[in-house]
């Protein structure tokens, strides 16, 4: 029949077959493009993407004279991009004190420290990391300066800039700590830990003269400002400078937002959890502060093997728990930093293994994750007798673990360990904490889940963190779930993955997606049956895709 076409014969076809195209489905190197159910709305890109803190002196030199620079960010910036770092948040920036590099610790509000770089050299940071799709984000500094500041040193002269600080006789607040009177002065200003003088935020120079610097930055392409030691403003003005504070927060964003050279992009401002220590009600609803973007959540910051006398998972465990009622009271997305430069590191708090079993569960955690630059190489705190907590951060084995090519000694010093263990090392190894943060944070960005989804924990047992990330179908659009183990324990652990696998999801098996470096019983891609019992080594961790 000529009519009829014989399709008996095997067709051979370009492409992959359904099965094939399934099996990449898990496969960090493969996208969907044509999905058959609803496209979900993207994320903001604060939301989503891994963000990274940088310390500028410590991070790496590019003129070799001892001190890192905006142009060694520069630099550096495929190294962080190809290991998952999408935003980058430079501290400090603005002109700090020439000893300490303490970012707060500001003597110039109106510019960048020359150490770092010029102006220029800021911009061109910024747009190198624009055209590689990264984000920018700096501290700005709204609450207090130093007492060399330039306007501090005028206030005492007794110029108009008296009115930018709050000043008492210093005979009615003889006893109050939280003022300072200088051996021989009628006046006494309000302080921060005795220090730093705290602006005035009633005068109405003193907000504008922020906003002006603010604006500044927006200019120059900057995404993002974290604002620090904000507690500060509401001990010395109560509701007012609060309400202020809020006020100023949106009327940056209605600067970019009216202008047509900033493109209506979207910025964020941030802040911390000690920032926003008492007199703010932390379980209050955005802390009074509804224009902030997100408060990260520093708690572990707090955790050592001192404070977790009774073993970390159940530390780790009870602190997270805390965090998450705090987040749901507030409201604010999730955020999570573990560690930043005003506590020792995590190596150094527990140890290396615990570390980056510690960075595996920070990552797994929904919403904004904040590392510390040189958490993803799980390293310690520098041999230096100060400065411990900014120590160099180490590239590869050569002096200085290749911070500087220079003769110049650098300010801060190095790990102990940099020549056996840095980045050029770790990189190169197939397993690697730094390989483990990479994967984690392509994960992130290639699966909604672990930025938007759900989290239940199991009890805790056996020191074993359990808990699982999911989300369930909604409007057309796909459901998914991981379920996500850590033994902190010093013995094996057997573990009923089941015990968090989501109501809806009646799966027997599933695959392995990531494990920490010291993990090889299981490995990634590997089908896993729920079923069975799972054997976690010590310090061990895993990510099972259902």
């Amino acid at each position: 029949n000529k009519n009829e076409v014989n399709i008996s014969k095997p067709v051979s076809s370009i492409g992959l077959t359904k099965a094939e195209v399934e099996s990449c489905s898990n496969d960090p190197f493969w996208k969907v493009v044509s999905p058959k159910c609803a496209v979900e709305k993207e994320p903001e890109w604060w939301r989503k993407h891994v963000s990274y803190q940088i310390f500028t002196p410590s991070f790496y030199d590019s003129n070799n004279d001892g001190i890192g620079d905006f142009n060694g960010i520069r630099e550096k910036l495929n190294d962080l991009r190809k290991n998952g770092v999408k935003t980058i948040w430079v501290t400090p920036v603005i002109t700090v004190q020439k000893d300490d590099f303490i970012p707060l610790d500001v003597i110039d509000l109106t510019s960048v420290d020359e150490r770092f770089g010029t102006m220029n050299d800021l911009k061109s940071l910024i747009d190198e990391l624009h055209d590689l799709e990264m984000y920018f984000t700096m501290d700005l500094p709204v609450s207090t300066t130093s007492a060399s500041h330039k306007w501090f040193k005028s206030a005492k002269s007794g110029s108009d800039y008296v009115d930018y600080y709050i000043w008492k006789k210093a005979s009615e607040v003889k006893n109050d700590p939280n003022y300072v009177a200088e051996e021989g002065e009628e006046n006494a200003y309000l302080a921060y830990e005795g220090k730093d003088p705290i602006l005035n935020w009633r005068n109405p120079a003193v907000r504008q003269s922020i906003f002006e610097i603010a604006k500044n930055f927006l200019d120059m392409g900057i995404d993002g400002f974290h604002v620090g030691r904000i507690s500060q403003l509401i001990k010395s003005e109560g509701d007012v400078a609060q309400s202020m504070l809020n006020d100023f927060i949106g009327s940056l964003r209605d600067y970019v937002n009216n202008n047509e050279t900033l493109n209506n992009r979207e910025i964020t401002v941030f802040s911390t959890l000690n920032d926003l220590t008492e007199p703010y009600e932390l379980n209050s609803p955005k802390y009074g502060l509804p224009n902030l973007t997100y408060v990260i959540d520093n708690s572990i910051t707090g955790l050592n093997n001192e404070t977790c006398s009774q073993g970390v998972a159940q530390c780790l465990h009870s602190t997270l728990l805390a965090s998450f009622e705090r987040f749901n009271n507030t409201q604010f997305p999730y955020a999570w930093q573990f560690t930043d430069y005003h506590v020792s590191r995590l190596s150094t708090r527990f140890d290396k293994a615990t570390a980056t079993l510690l960075n595996f569960v920070q990552l797994s955690l929904p919403g904004i994750v904040q590392l510390y630059y040189g958490q993803e190489l799980s390293f310690e705190d520098s041999t230096g007798p100060t400065n411990k907590f900014t120590g160099l951060m180490q590239w590869n084995s050569s002096e200085y673990g290749g911070f500087t090519a220079g003769s110049q000694k650098p300010f801060f010093s190095t790990t102990p360990d940099y020549k056996e263990d840095n980045f050029e090392i770790q990189f190169s190894n197939q397993r690697s904490p730094l390989k483990t943060v990479k994967a984690m944070a392509r994960l992130r960005q290639r699966d909604n889940i672990f930025a938007l989804g759900e989290i239940h924990f199991a009890p805790l047992t056996q020191d074993v963190i359990l808990f699982n990330r999911f989300r369930l179908p909604i409007n057309g659009t796909t459901g998914g779930a991981y379920l996500v183990g850590a033994n902190f324990g010093a013995s094996n652990a057997e573990v009923n993955v089941t015990a968090v696998l989501p109501n809806d999801f009646a799966v027997d098996e599933g695959e392995i997606a990531i494990v920490t470096p010291n993990v090889d019983k299981y490995l990634p891609r590997s089908k896993i049956s729920l079923s069975d019992k799972i054997v976690l080594g010590p310090k061990h961790g895993i990510i099972i895709k259902i």
